[in-house]
């Protein structure tokens, strides 16, 4: 697949199997089932794997189940104003015609009504607001490759009102229930804090004249792969009550998306997995899904930064430091040859 950007950055031609394609209601169609469909094959559905979760009794917070309830409240007419006078109008409208400039603008007429109605969904996410609209934008390497493109998803203004209340509640329940080593996406936990969280430990490690070895891991798509049926067990794990985990499996469901270029939309797609891209919660739902993560590494240290992690452990013999990284890239990768350790 090849594409060529013509002179309105909107206008791109595709070449599949050595058919060169114009017409770009075809062409918002292709982009649209590549996108829809780019972590097919990287898909685990079978999660049996995972049933044995007993690591997560570690977690402090979750040992206390009198603490650990959660269920999402009402909100105000004064909260739903201050989440919208908090609007970013930098963002281009949605499929709804509502552009972000004008919600924010008639905030103080708004607030009232948008709070019953958020109120009132507060157990079922409208349909209208699970839609995205897709902007194809050309990130890195050839233009010409529809890999080079990653698609930048809009959401419906209101929605992300509805979000932002929902994101209020869960940042606050999950504040003692996430470690201390899972950065961003987080306040107080950023690019810098995290770096200088592992500079530290291996800075002490060097002064107790240690070596200390890392393996690090870059998971591919992997909001794109995040499972639902494993998120929401997970946060029925974390204390949510019954309704409020069919809120967010309702939320996470039923979701559709389309291609937009210039004037011309591609039909809407069902997307059945991942957070939703551009969404506040999406972030903070990844957050949670990797958490547990933490606690269910014993032998070495682990700092979770998005999608990368770093597992690193120390030891004053090299051979014995080697050794015991063995086991975090698999006998079989280091006898190939492709395991290697790099040392702090």
């Amino acid at each position: 697949m090849l594409t060529r950007r013509h002179r309105s950055e909107d206008f791109i031609v595709l070449k599949e199997n050595d058919r060169i394609i114009r017409d770009q209601s075809e062409v918002a169609e292709t982009f649209n089932e590549y996108f829809t469909n780019i972590t097919k094959d990287l898909i685990i559905y079978d999660h049996s794997a995972f049933s044995d979760q007993t690591h997560l009794k570690r977690i402090p917070e979750v040992n206390n189940e009198a603490a650990n309830v959660f269920s999402f409240r009402f909100t105000n007419h004064h909260v739903l104003k201050m989440v919208v006078e908090d609007f970013k109008t930098n963002k281009p409208q949605e499929y709804d015609f509502f552009p972000p400039q004008a919600v924010k603008a008639s905030s103080g007429s708004i607030a009232k009504p948008l709070s019953d109605l958020v109120n009132t969904i507060i157990t079922t996410v409208l349909d209208n607001w699970k839609r995205g609209q897709i902007t194809p934008l050309h990130k890195m390497g050839s233009a010409l490759d529809k890999t080079n493109f990653r698609p930048v998803t809009v959401l419906p203004a209101f929605s992300k009102v509805f979000e932002k209340i929902i994101h209020m509640q869960l940042t606050e329940h999950f504040k003692s229930i996430f470690h201390d080593y899972l950065f961003a996406y987080r306040r107080f936990h950023s690019c810098p804090t995290a770096l200088l969280a592992l500079t530290e430990d291996w800075r002490a490690e060097l002064d107790k004249h240690n070596i200390t070895g890392t393996v690090a891991i870059d998971l591919s798509k992997a909001f794109d792969c995040l499972p639902h049926d494993l998120l929401l067990e997970k946060l029925n794990f974390y204390g949510l009550e019954k309704n409020s985990v069919s809120l967010l499996r309702s939320y996470l469901s039923s979701r559709y998306q389309r291609v937009k270029l210039g004037n011309t939309f591609a039909t809407w797609m069902g997307v059945h997995t991942r957070v939703p891209q551009g969404s506040l919660l999406g972030p903070l739902l990844f957050n949670i899904f990797m958490n547990d993560l933490v606690f269910a590494v014993e032998n070495c240290r682990l700092l979770s930064y998005a999608d990368e992690t770093k597992l690193y452990l120390s030891h004053h013999d090299p051979r014995a430091l080697e050794e015991d990284m063995t086991p975090l890239w698999g006998k079989e990768y280091k006898e190939n040859g492709k395991g290697k350790s790099t040392c702090a």
